[in-house]
């Protein structure tokens, strides 16, 4: 089972274009977080990427959240 922890989204506002960022909890899955950060914002922001608070869990973080964004054609 994957601990829930709190990530971090970059975002752009769909309206204004301005940069920012906010804090929600999720599992310690690449898919599940981009899936959470987009239920949480993506209403209102263009979800740029997602990735733990904890610099411990950053480790290696951008290749799966890499490979977890491909399409099943590029994996």
């Amino acid at each position: 089972m994957n601990p829930t922890v709190t990530m971090i989204a970059r975002l752009i506002h769909r309206q204004t274009g301005t940069a920012s960022h906010g804090e929600f909890r999720a599992p310690l899955n690449p898919v599940d977080a981009l899936i959470r950060a987009h239920e949480r914002f993506g209403a209102e922001h263009h979800v740029r990427v997602v990735y733990p608070e904890e610099h411990r869990w950053r480790i290696g973080w951008h290749e799966k959240l890499a490979a977890a964004m491909m399409t099943p054609e590029g994996r």
